[in-house]
């Protein structure tokens, strides 16, 4: 798999390759089989615990954080809160796992962010019959992550209009939303 190094803050700059959307089987194998399941949690990809476990839920964690990042993580160099992570990731996917992370933390902003009550993703299931703010299943084709990430907050406008809703997330989410974004091609 080949996986340009972006972020869920997205380096700005940078694209991914068609390679990057991984698929949730792949991307729950490689979080079981790695077993992360030992202290995370990934609940917006339905592997839940009764008793949520010490590391917390990794896409909540891993919000606007970069897939270099990611991968440090599960390679115990360094935890969310700049600690040695206590355990070497034990799967043999680590680029699955870490492009998977990445690509659930963005779905799951469309959701909690409220892009859906204007746009579709039908690339990844999230329809509508009209979806006013159109499909967003190739805006990373024509935008890169900065773009997005500016004409969400109002600070750019499409021609002469401007992004009709308003944006209700933190300035992170943004950034992580937005590389996601750019990586639907």
């Amino acid at each position: 798999m080949t996986v340009k190094p972006i972020s869920l803050v997205l380096a700005l700059s940078l694209g991914v390759s068609a390679a990057f959307a991984v698929g949730k089987t792949e991307g729950t194998k490689a979080f079981t089989d790695g077993k992360c399941t030992m202290c995370h949690t990934a609940n917006v990809a339905g592997l839940t615990k009764e008793n949520p476990p010490k590391g917390g839920d990794l896409p909540t964690s891993l919000a606007g954080k970069s897939l270099d990042f990611v991968k440090n993580v599960t390679l115990k160099k360094q935890d969310v809160n700049g600690k040695p992570h206590p355990v070497a990731y034990a799967g043999a996917d680590l680029e699955t796992l870490a492009a998977w992370l990445v690509q659930i933390t963005g779905e799951n902003l469309l959701t909690k962010n409220k892009c859906t009550m204007c746009h579709s993703v039908n690339a990844i299931g999230l329809t509508k019959d009209k979806a006013m703010g159109g499909d967003l299943s190739k805006v990373g084709a024509s935008q890169k992550a900065d773009w997005i990430e500016g004409f969400v907050a109002k600070k750019i406008n499409k021609g002469d209009k401007a992004h009709k809703g308003n944006y209700s997330g933190t300035p992170e989410e943004l950034k992580a939303l937005a590389a996601y974004l750019a990586t639907l091609k």
